[in-house]
């Protein structure tokens, strides 16, 4: 976004390797940032609020999640660019981990704000054929390959103009009866099923991931329940 404020921000969310959490913790106490007793990587000063992740995608709270991906989270920091903010050299998420992160998080979240769909149209858009390859592969290599196609069926959907090479990856990646069913409900109602996220995610994760993220998700662990 050229101005920051055309996007509407709660929190920020600050993702930090395991290794690394206790001197971020330090930092943002020597800011006076204070920490919820309820969410522990949570940390707040005045309207200002980080949610700090020691493991993507959310397996801080679901530990089963780890086994959506098919690389480590290390692989992915080494694959993260460096961008500016404000004169400042910070670290975020490859291009192609960025889209298919942020496909993940509006799964997760049942697809309950357009703007998430709006924003990974805004990161394709001017896209060669050559960036599309290198997504298509990367999600092969995380395997993430169902996300990427059900968020190109989204934007579909919402009528985005596709490229070439989406729209043939519709093609070969074809979607199931349910699936589709599943991702249409977004056009009748303001967010996908609320179990949606427990057939989409886990697709073609194979049966041991599968039945470890739907069990965990739905019996989370005592300290993660008393958060809900």
């Amino acid at each position: 976004y050229d101005d920051i404020g055309l996007r509407p921000l709660t929190d920020i969310d600050l993702w930090v390797l395991p290794k690394d959490y206790a001197s971020l913790i330090n930092i943002l106490g020597s800011q006076d940032y204070e920490r919820d007793h309820i969410y522990p990587n949570t940390f707040r000063k005045g309207s200002t609020i980080f949610d700090l992740h020691t493991q993507i995608p959310w397996a801080d709270r679901i530990k089963a999640s780890k086994m959506l991906l098919a690389k480590s989270q290390e692989d992915i920091y080494c694959e993260t660019q460096v961008a500016d903010f404000e004169g400042l050299d910070v670290l975020c998420l490859g291009q192609y981990d960025q889209v298919l992160f942020l496909g993940l998080h509006a799964l997760k979240h049942n697809v309950s704000r357009l703007v998430w769909i709006a924003d990974i149209k805004s990161l394709l858009a001017d896209w060669k054929s050559s960036d599309w390859e290198a997504l298509i592969n990367r999600a092969g290599e995380l395997g993430q390959e169902k996300t990427l196609v059900y968020i190109i069926f989204l934007l579909r959907l919402f009528d985005f103009q596709l490229p070439r090479e989406a729209s043939q990856l519709l093609e070969r990646k074809r979607l199931g009866f349910l699936e589709k069913k599943t991702l249409e409900e977004r056009i009748k109602r303001d967010s996908l099923p609320i179990w949606s996220p427990l057939l989409l995610i886990s697709s073609g994760k194979g049966l041991k991931a599968r039945f470890s993220f739907i069990l965990e998700t739905l019996f989370p662990r005592p300290e993660i329940l008393r958060q809900v």
